[in-house]
């Protein structure tokens, strides 16, 4: 079976203390591609590769969208919407 293709993703950014430090550098030495990071609590909806929805069951929890930029990993928080 082959994997699907669109965007990478990565859960429980924020619950396990090296997980976010191990992904930016990654992301800053070329190992993986920029992608998005989820931390507990929130959920994205992608439709055709695009973010289309973040939304958080958890004040605070974010969607981070990670990049390489000028030679190290930037993140830029999505716009989220907070659920019941």
């Amino acid at each position: 079976m082959q994997a699907a293709q669109g965007p990478r993703a990565r859960p429980h950014y924020d619950s396990e203390p090296d997980r976010a430090p191990a992904y930016a550098r990654a992301i800053t030495s070329g190992a993986l591609p920029a992608g998005w990071a989820v931390d507990d609590g929130a959920a994205a909806l992608f439709v055709d590769g695009r973010l289309q929805d973040a939304v958080a069951r958890t004040p605070g929890a974010a969607i981070w969208r990670v990049e390489r930029r000028g030679g190290t990993a930037v993140r830029t928080a999505a716009s989220m919407r907070l659920i019941g």
